[in-house]
């Protein structure tokens, strides 16, 4: 590509109050890799001095469906109406006082990166909601997501919260969100209004709150898209015709035409259609590619050339600590676009850009101290899930035994085997490839190898088979070991292979 910089950003829930360990180094990473700012999604996890009924309320909404994974995909897919993933896992389903939010202030001044606050409203607004349904679109929800953008008291409260973000971190652009909008104009208040008319007044009315404060408006823009997958299916801002099992949703798509040229856009239905951004172009409208796996996207070069776009952000949808970022693809992702999008660089060499993050990747999780390098694999029916939206990883449920090692005098020493995380299938496929079944216009690769990047190093063996390659720290310089055996954790664990 051009040698035109493209600003670089990094997604992030606010870390639970035990992993700004984990935050640090996740923010030092970006850092290193050119990165230019962090967006942290503050929502309900944010202490509100104002409104510390917010809080409270968000407090025992994630207890309640943090209870088990995948306990909020339950809540989310149980009426007939669409509705938001739910964000349980920001904060760890704790409040982060602001204190503490100036310690992560801290962490990214130092490493000369922005913070780029998220504040979800309109949608996205159960952590509003729960103390305060009055305010919520529908009546009918037991646990609302959406605000009715016509209630006063609703306005009043989303500026307060706002004005406490501003006060905090003084920041110079904030995301108002407006994603995954699916309930309007369907309260007493909102009847009778033009639905994408109602949307984009919404946006340009907070839009204005913030440009009078000096920051930029950013939104998540796929509402502005009439966007179809290959087959036709409509989703986005498109039309969606009403079925008997699920209700139907007005189109938002001709919202852009109303929408102020002041508001930037977070496009992440890029792998929806690789030409779909020319609306935002047509537009007159900023954007920075969001969400964004480039190693997935087609015509990358072409499309990061346009003058409309303006950066790219990685996102983590999961728990900010480096195994769940390392195994939903956040890693693989920061480190490939770093690479990708260095001066002389061609973001379309997927090959040679691959090698490269797996190997930048395995040695960023280098042992400070002596190493021990166990090449392994193994066989099983697992299949790969993101842990987002309620998924979150728990190490026990994939600890799959040890490997045993003795020294001289037969002390033995044990490291942990876990898949996903240091090993993965011995059919794991490198490359990408065309699935017609995601029906998006997009390249998919083997996620069991992507997922297992960093702890571990996946290679390719003469056999066929896919190794990985893992370090495991010394216990103390200078020790001498031989391997042993592998220990499984239960009778149930499928034989693992280590390589001679």
């Amino acid at each position: 590509m051009k040698d035109r910089r493209l600003e670089l950003g990094l997604k992030l829930y606010l870390p639970a109050p035990d992993c700004f360990g984990d935050f640090e180094k996740a923010v030092r990473i970006a850092a290193d890799y050119g990165y230019d700012f962090i967006m942290l999604e503050l929502g309900g996890a944010m202490e509100y001095k104002r409104h510390p009924e917010i809080n409270q309320g968000w407090m025992e909404y994630a207890a309640f469906l943090n209870e088990y994974p995948g306990k909020t995909l339950e809540i989310q897919h149980a009426n007939r109406w669409a509705k938001n993933s739910i964000h349980t896992e920001n904060g760890g389903g704790k409040v982060l006082s602001q204190e503490q939010l100036r310690q992560l202030i801290a962490i990214c001044d130092k490493a000369e990166l922005e913070i780029f606050p998220e504040v979800p409203s309109l949608s996205h607004c159960d952590y509003l909601l729960t103390r305060h349904p009055e305010l919520a679109e529908r009546d009918d929800d037991k646990y609302p997501d959406t605000a009715c953008p016509s209630n006063p008291d609703y306005q009043k409260l989303i500026r307060d919260l706002l004005e406490e973000v501003i006060e905090l971190f003084h920041p110079k652009r904030i995301n108002i969100c407006h994603d995954e909008c699916y309930s309007i104009c369907k309260c007493p208040r909102c009847q009778g209004k033009v639905p994408h008319e109602l949307y984009a007044e919404d946006i340009n009315n907070l839009a204005s709150f913030l440009l009078q404060r000096g920051v930029t408006p950013f939104i998540w823009g796929e509402k502005l898209l009439d966007a179809h997958c290959l087959d036709g299916e409509p989703i986005g801002g498109a039309e969606i015709p009403d079925t008997p099992e699920q209700e139907g949703r007005a189109p938002l798509y001709q919202c852009g035409e109303l929408i102020s040229k002041d508001v930037r856009i977070l496009h992440w239905y890029w792998s929806v259609d690789r030409n779909i951004e020319e609306r935002y172009q047509q537009l007159g409208l900023q954007y920075w590619f969001g969400n964004t796996s480039l190693h997935q996207m087609q015509e990358a070069g072409r499309r990061l050339a346009s003058p409309n776009c303006k950066g790219i952000i990685v996102s983590n949808w999961g728990s900010t600590d480096l195994t769940t970022m390392q195994r939903n693809e956040v890693l693989y992702n920061l480190v490939y676009i770093s690479l990708a999008t260095r001066p002389g660089q061609n973001p379309d060499d997927y090959e040679t850009l691959d090698a490269l993050t797996r190997q930048h990747l395995y040695e960023l999780f280098r042992p400070k101290g002596e190493f021990i390098e166990v090449t392994h694999t193994t066989h099983t029916d697992l299949s790969f899930q993101f842990f987002f939206d309620g998924r979150y990883y728990r190490e026990k449920d994939y600890l799959m035994g040890h490997h045993v090692f003795s020294d001289e005098n037969g002390t033995l020493y044990r490291f942990p085997v876990i898949f996903g995380t240091n090993i993965s299938n011995d059919t794991a496929k490198f490359g990408r490839f065309f699935n017609k079944a995601i029906n998006m216009d997009r390249l998919s690769c083997d996620m069991q190898l992507i997922e297992a990047t960093g702890a571990a190093l996946p290679i390719q063996a003469e056999d066929g088979k896919t190794y990985y390659k893992t370090r495991y720290a010394l216990p103390s310089s200078g020790l001498k070991l031989r391997y042993v055996r592998f220990e499984p954790a239960s009778a149930f664990i499928p034989p693992v292979v280590v390589m001679q």
